[in-house]
């Protein structure tokens, strides 16, 4: 067992996830905070035909089927817990809920999402709390996971230090129009109150499942209560997991069930085997996710031009040498290497968590950016639009210049 170093001092979330560098280093950033409320950072889902649901009107006529197709539009929750909700309110299954991508929790988020079974009554007393289903309609499909085209945010970004010149605002927005933004994956990615999802995945690929557990549990992270940081110091020095698991909220579900398992004195493999299969498979990803972040900054650290047409790996069984330049190749067997993780042990997985690998744009341009300064307040207004799985917090980021 490992025995963490939980120091705060200096704790900077985008460096510990391999967020490294600016795509613009020039522009001196403003300052400022987002996601102060969720009405700051507003998430329009745009659907395959390019339109972004605004009021419910974008899902067209029914169709007839028996899928409902709607609107969910949500705050201050995350979409696997609006899911959950939803279930619950209608008593149907989970599985039977479609949705085509996450969105953040900290926001105010308009998705489309699909329902099978349902009838149209069963919407007009649905009262939930953090959540609405607007406008549903009749489809002969559910959605699926990835059936959008990406996103549009209008964000707020509040007190800010600096406002730049005109000039500035220009070559800031030029140069993602022309050389892109680096794609780095985001914080939200690996868990933005408690960045550790890629080292579960790690743990995970290399079947340390008692490291899992104590990371899990034990890492502690400044952006929680004190009180969930000492349950997690208490843990780790030694304290009866039976009191600790009593002490944490009923919402730590994974502290909860990690918890149990020790209680019930099971092997550390069958403890982590009582883990949900979607957090599985999203930890792997988050490690993924975290090896493209470093592969990029291994291009970066030595000025190796990249281009919004250089790709880079999201490494699983299938990632072929033949698919990558050398210097691309190199650094990721190199990367992973460290961690003591072949590329073949994304396959020697349980079934239902093997990951072949993909490949990620390394730069995103950014074609329709708009910055407006609010008068007589120390606010701006961004808006923009960016494809599937790219992080709006990159690109405020660079605006801002500091870790959100």
């Amino acid at each position: 067992m490992t025995i963490f170093s939980n120091d705060l001092k200096d704790f900077n979330a985008s460096l510990s996830v391999g967020i490294l560098y600016f795509s613009v280093p020039f522009f001196k950033g403003t300052g400022g905070k987002i996601k102060q409320t969720e009405e700051d950072f507003i998430v329009y889902e745009i659907l395959p035909n390019g339109i972004p649901i605004k009021d419910g009107s974008e899902l067209g006529p029914s169709l007839g089927g028996m899928y409902t197709h709607c609107v969910l539009v949500k705050s201050g929750i995350d979409t696997f817990t609006a899911i959950k909700r939803i279930s619950q309110a209608l008593k149907i299954p989970e599985k039977d809920i479609g949705y085509a991508g996450l969105k953040d929790a900290k926001a105010k988020t308009y998705q489309r999402i699909s329902l099978w079974g349902t009838n149209f009554s069963q919407f007009s007393s649905l009262s939930i709390s953090n959540l609405q289903l607007i406008n549903p309609i009749r489809q002969k499909f559910g959605v699926k996971i990835g059936d959008l085209s990406g996103n549009l945010f209008d964000i707020q970004i509040k007190d800010i230090n600096r406002n730049p010149s005109k000039f500035e605002w220009n070559f800031l927005i030029k140069t993602l129009n022309t050389s892109g933004l680096l794609n780095y994956f985001g914080k939200q990615r690996f868990g933005s109150v408690r960045p550790v999802l890629h080292n579960i995945g790690k743990y995970l690929i290399q079947r340390d499942y008692e490291e899992l557990i104590y990371e899990y549990i034990g890492k502690t992270s400044p952006l929680e209560s004190s009180f969930i940081s000492q349950l997690r110091q208490n843990f780790l020095n030694g304290s009866d997991p039976k009191e600790i698991l009593f002490s944490f909220p009923a919402k730590y579900r994974i502290e909860k069930t990690l918890l149990t398992g020790l209680v019930k004195n099971r092997s550390s493999k069958q403890i982590v085997s009582k883990l949900p299969s979607s957090f599985l498979r999203l930890s792997i990803s988050a490690y993924q996710s975290y090896v493209f972040n470093l592969v990029l900054n291994s291009l970066l650290d030595v000025n190796h031009e990249i281009t919004t047409r250089t790709e880079l790996p999201l490494p699983g069984y299938g990632t072929s040498s033949s698919s990558f330049p050398n210097v691309i190749w190199n650094n990721l067997i190199t990367i992973l290497e460290t961690d003591s993780i072949a590329l073949a042990d994304f396959k020697s997985l349980d079934k239902k968590l093997r990951s072949k690998g993909s490949m990620r744009k390394a730069k995103i341009l950014i074609t329709d950016l708009k910055i407006n300064t609010i008068n007589g307040t120390n606010e701006i207004n961004v808006s923009f639009s960016l494809p599937r799985g790219v992080y709006a917090t990159i690109l405020t980021r660079e605006i801002t210049k500091v870790d959100n």
